[in-house]
């Protein structure tokens, strides 16, 4: 529901605006406040709400924990869902999971329902497969599958 609530707060043709809560010297830090566009801020709430329903089909695919950035998830699909008394949303999204200093070592897709308040993965494809650089590999001799 709060997607609603954000395209009904970032009015058509406006910015809005991130917020990281950093502090210098008891002082904002401005470099921290970055400006987004209205789908920007709609994909990076997706993205933050759905998040913890992609690590468990990450970790059972590649053999471990392996972080993706949150500002990359691209959304594919949305849909809303008209029902009786309720609403509900279909999201399809995409992330690249990294080894070291951002180096993808897939793509990644997720069809999820929110419904009540309730996120559900609905479907985990695994699309592609990038190689690790040789001098990772080390450090990455658990991942699945084999590179």
């Amino acid at each position: 529901m709060l997607l609603i609530v954000v395209s009904f707060l970032c009015p058509l043709n406006s910015t809005a605006y991130a917020y990281c809560n950093t502090k210098q010297n008891g002082k904002e830090d401005p470099e921290s406040i970055a400006p987004l566009s209205k789908e920007e801020v709609c994909q990076a709430y997706i993205a933050e709400i759905t998040s913890k329903s992609t690590i468990e089909p990450l970790i059972e695919h590649y053999g471990m924990n392996l972080p993706y950035q949150l500002e990359d998830v691209k959304v594919l699909e949305a849909k809303m869902i008209y029902g009786i008394n309720k609403v509900e949303f279909i999201f399809k999204t995409q992330v690249q999971p990294f080894v070291g200093s951002h180096n993808p070592v897939g793509t990644d897709e997720f069809t999820f329902r929110i419904s009540d308040s309730e996120i559900k993965l609905l479907k985990y494809d695994h699309v592609e497969s990038f190689p690790i650089s040789p001098h990772l590999k080390q450090y990455y001799k658990n991942i699945k599958p084999i590179y």
